[in-house]
C-alpha cells in the first residue's frame, strides 16, 4: 500500500513539474520600458593634481585682454553683465531680431540684416529662436578667446574601453576597468560645467531634456536577470516628461515615440545578472530644453545599464560623439554660456583630443570618445500601428 502511494505521489509530482516546465517555456516574453530623467557627462571628484586650475570662462578670458585699469574696473563679479556687453561690442557679436521663422530660404537675408558675416552664425533658441554670431557659434573667428582651458590630468574617469586596447591616454574606470576611452572628459573635465553639475550625487537628481526625454524599450525578455537575446529600441519622446508630486520623474507614465526616423534606434542586446549590454550602434539623441534643441550623435555606441527590481534603470551610453553635433550643443548654449565656459578654448580642446572616425580626405578625427550617464524610471511606450522599431 505504501509503495503504491509513493508511486502515485511521484507520478503526480513528475506531471506537475512537466506542466510547470511547459508553462515556463510557453510563457510570453516581456517588455520593460523606461523614460530617462537625467542624462549628462559624469564627472569624478577632482583635486589639484587632476585639475591644477579651473578652466576660464569667456568673460575671464576677455578680462585678461583688457588694460590694467579696465581689469580693475570689471573684476567685480557683480559687473559681469557690463563686462559681457563690453565683450559683445568689442568682439563684434551679432544676432538677428524679430519673429521671422528661420529657414534655408531667408537665412542669408537675416544675416545681412543683422550684420553677420556671410555664412557665419548659428541658430540658437534662447531667449527666442534667432541667428547668433559669437565666440561659441563661430569659435575659429575669435582665436584670442581660445586660451584658458585646463585639460583633465587625472587617471580615473567614467567610461568604457571602446577599442579593446589599453593606451597611455586611456583612463582607469571608476569601477577599475582598464583602458577606458573618454577623451571628451579629458578635454573639458576641468570646466565649471563638468565640475559643478556633472558629479553623479548631484546630477542624478537634475532633470534633463524635459521637453523631449529619451525612451528605452527592451523587448523579448524571457528572464530579466539573464537573457542572451533581447531587442532594445531607443526613441526620443514626443511628450514632455511627466513629473511626480515631489518634482521628480513620474513612474509608469505613458509616452509616445517621436515619429521621425532619425530619432529612433534599434540594437540587439543581452542581460547578464540584471545588467543590460547592447551591441554597437549609431544613435541620435534629442536634448530639448527651453534654451537648447540639440541632437547629439554618437557613433559605434553601446548601452550598459542595470535593470533595477523597482522598475528603474541606471547606466550609460558609451561611444564616439561626433564633433559636429557636440559643437552644435555648445553653440546652442552660446547666449547664456559666457560665465560657464569659453567656447573657443573648449572646442579647440575637443578637436585636439578627438580620437575616432578620421575624415578620409583630411585624416582629422571627426568624433571623440564619450559617455553619457543616465537614470530613468519605469514607463509605458505607446506605439501607433507599425511604429515599433525593427532592424
Amino acid at each position: 500500500m505504501n509503495t503504491l502511494a509513493t508511486t502515485v505521489s511521484a507520478s503526480a509530482a513528475a506531471i506537475a513539474l512537466a506542466g510547470a516546465t511547459l508553462s515556463l517555456q510557453n510563457r510570453p516574453s516581456e517588455t520593460r520600458s523606461f523614460v530617462i530623467a537625467s542624462i549628462y557627462m559624469p564627472s569624478v571628484e577632482v583635486d589639484s593634481k587632476s585639475c591644477p586650475t579651473e578652466s576660464k570662462n569667456a568673460l575671464q578670458v576677455f578680462l585678461d585682454t583688457l588694460s590694467p585699469e579696465e581689469r580693475v574696473k570689471y573684476a567685480d563679479p557683480a559687473r559681469g553683465r557690463e563686462l559681457g556687453a563690453l565683450m559683445s561690442r568689442t568682439l563684434g557679436f551679432k544676432r538677428s531680431v524679430g519673429d521671422t521663422p528661420i529657414s534655408s530660404d531667408n537665412i542669408e537675408d537675416l544675416r545681412r540684416a543683422a550684420g553677420i558675416p556671410p555664412g557665419k552664425g548659428a541658430i540658437v533658441s534662447y531667449p527666442t529662436r534667432h541667428l547668433a554670431y559669437d565666440t561659441c557659434t563661430n569659435p575659429d573667428d575669435f582665436p584670442t578667446q581660445a586660451s584658458g582651458n585646463q585639460e583633465y590630468l587625472g587617471k580615473v574617469a567614467y567610461g568604457m574601453n571602446l577599442d579593446g586596447k589599453v593606451g597611455k591616454r586611456d583612463f582607469v574606470g571608476v569601477d577599475g576597468e582598464p583602458g577606458v576611452d573618454n577623451a571628451w572628459y579629458r578635454a573639458v573635465g576641468c570646466g565649471r560645467i563638468a565640475r559643478s553639475t556633472g558629479v553623479p550625487r548631484v546630477a542624478d537628481n537634475v532633470l534633463v531634456s524635459q521637453a523631449s526625454p529619451t525612451l528605452i524599450e527592451v523587448t523579448g525578455i524571457d528572464d530579466d536577470r539573464n537573457d542572451s537575446d533581447v531587442d532594445v529600441n531607443v526613441y526620443a519622446s514626443a511628450d514632455a516628461l511627466e513629473l511626480s508630486a515631489t518634482g521628480g520623474a513620474l513612474a509608469d507614465a505613458s509616452y509616445h515615440p517621436d515619429p521621425r526616423p532619425m530619432l529612433t534606434s534599434h540594437v540587439k542586446g543581452r542581460i547578464t545578472n540584471g545588467v543590460l549590454t547592447t551591441d554597437t550602434f549609431d544613435i541620435t539623441l534629442h536634448f530639448h530644453e527651453s534654451i537648447i534643441d540639440a541632437r547629439p550623435v554618437m557613433r559605434r555606441a553601446r548601452i550598459r545599464a542595470t535593470l533595477n527590481a523597482d522598475g528603474s534603470i541606471e547606466g550609460g551610453i558609451y561611444g564616439y560623439h561626433t564633433l559636429a553635433s557636440l559643437e552644435d550643443e555648445y553653440a546652442q548654449a552660446s547666449t547664456i554660456g559666457a560665465n560657464l565656459m569659453s567656447c573657443p578654448g573648449q572646442v579647440k580642446a575637443l578637436r585636439a583630443n578627438a580620437d575616432g572616425f578620421p575624415d578620409p580626405r583630411t585624416h582629422r578625427n571627426t568624433a571623440i570618445s564619450s559617455m553619457y550617464r543616465f537614470k530613468g524610471v519605469a514607463a509605458y511606450v505607446v506605439h501607433k500601428p507599425a511604429q515599433v522599431a525593427t532592424q
